[in-house]
This record gives structure tokens, C-alpha cells and sequence, in this order.
């Protein structure tokens, strides 16, 4: 259902009294198309919930996703929308969708080899659209309840072989490498180690510590001798430059700036 384009001009789609209604809009602008579209759906004085899937979603990407998101996400939820409809269906009565309906949906997807991550995605698109579905009066329910999406497991075990780390080090510009073997050697993120300071570091028990964002607890990371030697080199930095109070490794447009905190090592 919806909207469609032929020979520069928009034609609309939609049901009434039963039937098929196909006409033309007489609109070339897809806005205006638009507005010509919801209106025959008002004239047609479809009854709450009698609207279809197809108008549902047509509206929903119409008036939210498209002035809302950015183009990247209006671009993935016309994908998201494309699956819903061709495994529901255009013509559905969207007060007929229930949770049978959302199973039996999972279940097809997972056997056309969409993964969890990417049905949950559709899944949530649809439980939004129905969310406005209920401001706008089409409806007085949302199917999608607790319980009807998949679980994510979001392991995921990918280690560096020496040789994809010698040829990502040597293609790297000088200022990022050691940033690069620090992150291979301590397994810590960019934004833990820009923001490391020298007062986290022990030297004499080789260990660094940092606060977790998730637990808010203290961590503490053994040093490799190539952590060891990255941070040695630093601190040498930050002598020659006597800079003081700032992060152990920090980037410019040139290279990043060893720098210490007031704290001795």
C-alpha cells in the first residue's frame, strides 16, 4: 500500500470499504503526494484499526522517521520497513497484528538468515510505529509486548594475528603506532587510554589501574615489557617538553603530547 511512482507522477494505494483503490495523486513532490494520501485515508473514514500495515509504516516514515532521524537511520529503517511488509504484509489490518503474528515473523527471519541483532532492530521499528499508531488514534493496543524479541549475544572473540598487527602498525602515521601497541598489549579502549593519567600507573608492581564505565569499580591491568617500554618512552617525552598536569598520552594534528600529572614516578 502507499505510495508509488510512475512517469514523474506519485499514485497511491489503499483499501476501502473492502476493496483496492488504486489512483493517482497528481503530484510530482512525494511531500505533496503525501498529503494528497493521508487525506483520501481520511475521506475514506476508516474506522480505528482498520488501517493497513502498508499505511501504517508509509505514515510512521512520512511524519517521524524521516524529519526526525538522521539520513543514515531514515535510510536503514526504509530496509527495516521493506522486511516487515513482505513477511506480514502490505494489506494486514494492523488490529489483526498479534503476537502469533510477531512469533511466526521471528521465526521466518531466522530462516531467511537475518541474525537476532538485525529482527530485534525491525521488531523495534514496528513496536515505535504502533507507540504512534496509538497517539494518532488508529489504535488502542500495541502488539509488541515484553518477551517478543530475541536475545543478543553480544560475545564476540576477535584477536589481531601478529602479522595484522605488524601491517596495521605500518600503515598507521608515527604519532598513532604506540597508541596502537598499547592497545594490543593492555586490551584497553581509545578512550582509556587518552585518558590515562600517570597517577594510575605502577611502576614497581608493573600494573596500571582504571575505573570501569559499566561497574564504576577499579580495574587493574598488568604491563607487558612493551606496555612497560610505550609508557618509559612517554614519560621521556613529557621531561624534555616539562609539561605537567595533563594525560599520559593525548593526540594533536601533529603527534599526541606525553604529559604527566604532578604525581612522581
Amino acid at each position: 500500500m502507499g505510495l508509488y511512482k510512475r512517469n514523474g507522477v506519485y499514485y497511491m494505494r489503499y483499501f476501502a470499504d473492502g476493496k483496492l483503490i488504486r489512483t493517482s495523486t497528481h503530484r510530482s513532490s512525494k511531500k505533496e503526494a503525501n498529503e494528497v494520501y493521508f487525506k483520501a485515508l481520511s475521506r475514506v473514514g476508516r474506522a480505528p484499526g482498520q488501517h493497513t500495515l502498508s499505511e501504517l509504516l508509509d505514515r510512521y516514515m512520512e511524519e517521524h522517521s524521516k524529519p526526525n532521524k538522521t539520513v543514515k537511520s531514515y535510510v536503514r529503517d526504509k530496509s527495516l520497513k521493506t522486511h516487515l511488509l513482505d513477511v506480514i504484509g502490505e494489506s494486514k489490518i494492523i488490529d489483526q497484528i498479534i503476537a502469533k503474528d510477531i512469533e511466526a515473523y521471528k521465526s521466518r527471519r531466522q530462516k531467511e538468515g537475518a541474525k537476532p541483532k538485525t529482527i530485534n532492530n525491525e521488531l523495534i521499528l514496528l513496536g515505535h510505529a504502533f507507540t504512534k499508531a496509538v497517539n494518532w488514534g488508529w489504535t488502542d493496543r500495541n502488539p509488541m509486548t515484553r518477551g517478543l524479541k530475541l536475545k543478543v549475544r553480544n560475545i564476540v572473540e576477535r584477536w589481531l594475528t601478529f602479522g595484522e598487527e605488524n601491517k596495521l602498525t605500518l600503515a598507521a602515521p608515527l604519532w598513532l603506532r604506540e597508541i596502537i601497541t598499547f592497545a594490543v598489549e593492555t586490551g584497553m579502549r581509545e578512550g582509556e587510554i587518552l585518558g590515562l593519567k600517570w597517577e594510575n600507573i605502577d611502576f614497581e608492581r608493573l600494573t596500571l589501574s582504571m575505573l570501569t564505565p559499566k561497574t564504576k569499580r577499579m580495574e587493574t591491568i598488568p604491563l607487558s615489557e612493551t606496555a612497560k617500554n610505550v609508557l618509559r618512552r612517554r614519560y621521556g617525552l613529557i621531561q624534555r617538553s616539562r609539561s605537567l598536569k595533563m594525560m599520559v598520552i593525548s593526540t594533536s594534528s601533529q603527534m599526541p603530547t606525553a604529559i604527566a600529572t604532578t604525581h612522581e614516578m
